[in-house]
């Protein structure tokens, strides 16, 4: 509980930023939350994602080295 709390702020950021991402993109409800690497392993942010975008499943990939992997398409 003490880390969700320290974490709140930050994640509440990362929730904008997607929210943003999406009305950007003039998508009224994604398909899908595609979750690799990072933060995305945290129980936390899933849940703050889940409540942001009700209803939107949540995709987890390679959450070791999906990032890793990417950068090396770069």
């Amino acid at each position: 509980e003490v880390l969700q709390e320290q974490l709140q702020a930050l994640l509440q950021q990362v929730v904008e930023c997607a929210q943003d991402c999406v009305r950007l993109a003039g998508v009224a409800q994604p398909d899908a939350i595609y979750l690799t690497g990072g933060s995305s392993a945290l129980r936390t942010l899933r849940e703050a994602l889940a409540v942001a975008f009700p209803g939107t499943p949540q995709v987890e990939g390679d959450l070791f080295g999906g990032v890793a992997t990417g950068l090396a398409y770069a």
